[in-house]
């Protein structure tokens, strides 16, 4: 089975998925188009029923946004809309998808859910990471798809592991492009204008103040267990927040995150990263609902690095200073960050901008 055909799979669980296929692929031949559904506008429609938006879909079927909401408008927006008798051209939100084919009747498990929807039901339906080097911002958009307010109170970071990487600044000047820093916080806009309602400080540290901004929220934290980089030991933190979702509607708010700063050992111009994998937890109303998002992997730099140019790996630093030989301490540095950023990418998750542009660069010896 293609990466294509496993793409969000887990729609049949609550989706009459080959009833659904069958008839979109009628509508389409009936709008003028002599083939089937392709395997592409299968996973489209998986991904927006499981509540993924097109640009979350196109990263996962490695497409190019733009191109993708235009087929999406230009295609399968346009078979939904004949097979549920609606006007032309009036399919507007990606969203609509979903609660169209609902009310259509080709949810499976419609009963259950029925009695779900008069409650409040959050469902993640987007995570971004950006934010400064050594102080990344989650941010996060939810979907309430019940009828009733959904109170969000606690948020829970689970870290699955920490690794760190090792980089030096070369002595001899070179030419050299840094990496680019992550998206600013206006270009993390999707779909639509939904403007974040809070911002949370999370100091990842014990016992550490948090500076609250003009419209930053002081977190009250209730639990805090030790983390080591070196004996990766499970770390979660559970803190309050306060979030109001109205049914039927949505929300996004960011979490910016400061780590403690940890003292690199050895030669003065070497530096030391970190990578965090971890997971967010949401609990909200007062039977303790949870939703859990995908795997998030940050890479986190050190406060007030140098000018000059930095290098995490041997064949980099040989290439573009046009030398012949690195020392054994960086070439011991080099080979353990190659060794941590292969088992990185091994892990199917959201990846920070920073994290993105350094396994790119690994990727290239």
């Amino acid at each position: 089975m293609s990466a294509i055909e496993d793409s969000f799979k887990e729609a049949a669980t609550d989706w009459d998925l080959e009833r659904l296929y069958r008839d979109l692929a009628i509508v389409k031949q009936q709008s003028g188009k002599r083939n089937k559904l392709t395997l592409v506008e299968m996973a489209c429609l998986r991904g927006l029923l499981c509540g993924y938006g097109p640009n979350d879909i196109a990263a996962t079927l490695n497409r190019e946004p733009r191109g993708l909401r235009v087929d999406l408008c230009r295609g399968l927006y346009r078979y939904v809309e004949m097979l549920t008798e609606r006007p032309p051209n009036t399919l507007k939100d990606w969203r609509d998808v979903a609660n169209w084919l609902i009310i259509a009747g080709y949810q499976t498990r419609s009963n259950s859910l029925s009695q779900q929807t008069n409650e409040s039901l959050i469902k993640i339906v987007d995570i971004i990471l950006g934010g400064a080097r050594n102080s990344p911002v989650i941010d996060i958009k939810v979907r309430n798809t019940g009828n009733q307010v959904a109170f969000l109170k606690k948020t829970r970071f689970n870290f699955y592991k920490a690794w760190y990487l090792q980089s030096w600044i070369a002595q001899k000047k070179a030419k050299l492009f840094p990496l680019p820093a992550a998206a600013p916080r206006g270009t993390l806009a999707r779909s639509r204008a939904v403007e974040p309602s809070f911002n949370y400080q999370v100091a990842i540290e014990e016992f550490s103040d948090f500076i609250e901004g003009s419209h930053a929220y002081k977190a009250e934290f209730v639990q805090v267990e030790s983390l080591s980089l070196l004996n990766q030991s499970i770390y979660s933190e559970e803190f309050n927040i306060s979030q109001c979702v109205s049914g039927n509607d949505v929300d996004r708010f960011t979490f910016t995150l400061s780590f403690p700063e940890v003292q690199s050992e050895g030669c003065s111009n070497t530096y030391q990263s970190n990578i965090y994998h971890l997971k967010l937890e949401i609990l909200y109303d007062e039977d303790d609902k949870t939703v859990q998002s995908r795997d998030l992997l940050l890479l986190v730099e050190p406060n007030n690095l140098p000018d000059g140019n930095r290098y995490f790996f041997e064949k980099d630093y040989l290439r573009k200073l046009k030398v012949n030989q690195v020392d054994l301490e960086f070439k011991s540095y080099s080979q353990h960050n190659q060794e941590v950023l292969a088992e990185v990418a091994q892990i199917d998750g959201v990846r920070s901008v920073l994290l993105n542009d350094l396994l790119n660069v690994n990727r290239m010896f």
